[in-house]
């Protein structure tokens, strides 16, 4: 790897997105001025809750042909412009994908050496505390007030944010159905994450059928990551007075026709609430979380699985497999070492 690259975007995409779509480039980030920092990013997220942007529909900007592709990021400081920040700091941001940015300090924070104390590993910050971890946190405890002894479906349950959600559902002492797209991850989700019943929607003739034998009474809380037909199966399986948190919508993020809602006449009929969630609504709160989620992983109560690959290089046939069904569901790229 030349030693300073980044990925950027080539084409506007439409549809699924191809490795023809990214262009890997050797560039020159300079120098901090006042204010800024140069990081070396250690650590990066590939989510694909970033396809939006790179298709220009989203509310949060687009990314335009030539930038930066987004990504979260743990990273060490190798030149400061700003007293409060040294070099050798480690920091987490919006590094994105790039083996070093150049960033406004504002835009990245040092690492709580509260919660990063050797028995939590710094990909956390990423990944189970970091957005994806909060996203379940806030989705579940702040707009959805989950109560013990609830029935809770998460789709994409072995993801990043599913998987989050599914244990502190558990932790909160909840029913957990998780829904995923392979056997594999089916059985990882009961034996390693402790879920009630995982449903690979892949194999389901009748996901609605299916969900409705596992939570016969009905579930109160469903948690969606995916939209499209998965989440009509599982508004289907809701409860009068169920509570519906709309996350993500992966299968809608490469479809040129929307699948949208085919009918709310259940929202009616059930009287059912939806709320969409926004982690960065709850930012004040973040550190508090932060450090509740990180107890939680001593204690064993949060299991923090991502899958590490090498080489920044690696980036986007990663990220092509998030929607080919071909990933492990929670990968981290390792750019350099800490």
């Amino acid at each position: 790897m030349a030693e300073k690259q980044r990925w950027v975007l080539a084409n506007r995409i439409a549809g699924m997105p191809a490795p023809a779509d990214f262009r890997l480039e050797a560039y020159d980030p300079g120098m901090p001025a006042e204010g800024e920092l140069l990081i070396r990013t250690c650590f990066h997220t590939v989510a694909p809750g970033i396809r939006p942007k790179l298709s220009g529909r989203t509310y949060t900007g687009a990314v335009e042909i030539g930038d930066t592709i987004p990504g979260v990021g743990v990273a060490i400081v190798e030149s400061s412009g700003d007293p409060h920040f040294s070099q050798g700091d480690l920091v987490t941001g919006e590094t994105g994908w790039a083996s070093h940015r150049l960033l406004k300090s504002s835009a990245v924070e040092k690492l709580d050496t509260d919660v990063f104390d050797g028995r939590v590993p710094h990909t956390a910050a990423i990944s189970a505390i970091g957005p994806a971890g909060l996203t379940a946190y806030f989705g579940l405890l702040k707009i959805a007030e989950l109560r013990g002894g609830e029935t809770v479906i998460v789709s994409s349950a072995s993801g990043a944010v599913g998987s989050s959600a599914a244990q502190i559902a558990k932790l909160k002492g909840c029913r957990v159905i998780g829904i995923a797209g392979s056997d594999e991850k089916c059985r990882r989700l009961v034996s390693d994450f402790g879920l009630d019943v995982a449903i690979n929607y892949r194999s389901e003739a009748d996901l609605a059928s299916a969900l409705e034998r596992a939570c016969p009474g009905g579930a109160q809380v469903y948690f969606d990551n995916v939209g499209g037909e998965v989440t009509t199966a599982a508004i289907a399986a809701l409860s009068e007075f169920g509570r519906v948190i709309v996350c993500g919508q992966t299968s809608e993020y490469n479809r040129t026709e929307p699948y949208g809602l085919k009918s709310l006449v259940p929202v009616i009929t059930k009287r059912l609430t939806l709320s969409g969630l926004v982690v960065y609504d709850f930012a004040d709160q973040f550190r508090q979380a932060r450090r509740e989620i990180a107890q939680w992983m001593r204690e064993g109560h949060v299991r923090h699985a991502p899958t590490v690959i090498d080489g920044l290089e690696n980036a986007v046939d990663v990220f092509v497999s998030l929607f080919a069904g071909t990933d492990d569901s929670q990968p981290i790229i390792r750019v350099s070492a800490i």
